[in-house]
């Protein structure tokens, strides 16, 4: 039994080689990766933005349902949060 977990976490921590990117892969991995840098650039605008506001705002529950973001870069379909 104890062989077998050795051997089972032997072959866990063994690196398998990954492949290269083929030429129609590389773009859609360079898509996905400025993709995910506007993502994080948003999450952090909104994170910098909510702690400012909440700073200004008393009782901010009472007076807001939510917000969104937009851009000219990204096109959103996102659903607007009405009060309710």
């Amino acid at each position: 039994m104890r062989l077998a977990m050795i051997a089972g976490v032997a072959l866990l921590a063994t690196p398998v080689a990954a492949r290269a990117q083929t030429a129609q892969e590389a773009p859609l991995v360079a898509a996905a990766q400025a993709r995910g840098q506007l993502m994080f650039a948003y999450d952090r605008a909104a994170w910098i933005g909510t702690d400012a506001f909440l700073k200004q705002v008393k009782d901010p529950a009472s007076r807001v349902a939510g917000y969104q973001a937009a851009s000219p870069v990204i096109s959103s379909t996102a659903p607007r949060h009405p009060r309710g």
